[in-house]
């Protein structure tokens, strides 16, 4: 069965030189007061994995262990992306291998199972019990700062929440912070797989990241910082050519660069670019922006930033990812 909850990182009393809670307690009187408590030892990480990137485990020691090959990488990234919630194994085989599973294929996933456990095993000792497995699922135990993926997601949370108490510099902050922590492509094989799992998990992240370079593109064109922001838009522009909010934010650097102009330019290649694709013209950001320069105004970054910045996340657990 599951553990209860993330797994604890703070030995058991024995092992931290304490006597266990028994009838001797009752003879040392009540416990001393808080103020005169001695302060508990800082906890630390026992390893971390970091998913935002190839899949790699981090030892205790600082010892970098990669997790090889194609599908235990991709079992490993799906798990930690489940942040300790069990993954089913009908789901992990449908990730695995989409709609071509081999008939060995829950033996296979053991296998995997099997070589992350051991390394889990040499980062951390008793590292392999991280990995759990319950009624038909599995779950990789992990509190938040021992993964890159959560460690993200709230970096990502904490920018949108600066940014609804309009401190901009923190919020421009954060979201570098939270870029610094990509790598690389975490899921590369959604590009060859037929598994609808991964492909949807693919485009997730993607737009999680997408999201971020357009937090901190909008706050910096908020603080007036636009120096390299229009090359950088046309960049991202070419991989998203769609993407109205990269539109929006580059409108705005080159108005902020004194080229209207270009501005203009800007979006009429990007309504065209629409009609074609979409048989649709721009949203009504593009044409409230497009307007302003008309009138000879210009597209004002505060209300870009409010159009682009990412929302601010609900409470409570983070929602599953694709394919509960």
């Amino acid at each position: 069965m599951f553990p209860g909850g993330y797994l604890s990182r703070a030995p058991p009393a024995a092992q931290r030189g304490e006597d266990p809670p028994g009838p001797r307690d009752a003879v040392r009187g009540p416990a001393a007061p808080a103020h005169r408590r001695p302060a508990p030892p800082p906890t630390r990480c026992l390893l971390r994995i970091e998913i935002l990137g190839r899949p790699k485990i981090i030892a205790d020691d600082g010892a970098v262990l990669p997790v090889t090959g194609t599908k235990p990488a991709l079992l490993v990234t799906l798990l930690a992306l489940w942040e300790g919630r069990p993954v089913g194994v009908p789901l992990i085989g449908e990730f695995l291998w989409g709609d071509g599973a081999p008939a060995s294929g829950a033996a296979n996933i053991q296998t995997y199972v099997w070589r992350i456990r051991r390394i889990l095993r040499t980062a951390t000792p008793g590292g392999d019990a991280r990995l759990a497995y319950g009624p038909g699922a599995y779950r990789l135990g992990l509190a938040p700062e021992e993964c890159d993926f959560p460690e993200m997601m709230d970096l990502r949370a904490a920018a949108a929440e600066a940014l609804r108490e309009e401190d901009l510099v923190r919020a421009l902050e954060l979201f570098r912070a939270a870029l610094r922590l990509w790598r690389g492509d975490p899921l590369p094989a959604a590009g060859t797989s037929s598994s609808l799992t991964l492909l949807g998990e693919s485009r997730r992240m993607a737009e999680v990241r997408l999201t971020l370079h357009e937090g901190r593109l909008a706050t910096a064109l908020a603080l007036g910082r636009h120096q390299g922001a229009a090359a950088e838009l046309r960049g991202l522009l070419t991989r998203y050519p769609l993407r109205e909010r990269l539109q929006l934010l580059l409108m705005c650097a080159l108005c902020l660069e004194g080229d209207p102009g270009a501005a203009l330019r800007a979006y009429r290649d990007m309504s065209l670019r629409l009609r074609t694709e979409r048989g649709a013209g721009p949203g009504e950001g593009l044409r409230r922006a497009h307007r302003s320069i008309l009138a000879g105004g210009s597209v004002c970054p505060r209300e870009t930033l409010r159009a682009v910045a990412p929302p601010r996340p609900a409470p409570g657990p983070r929602p599953l990812p694709t394919g509960r």
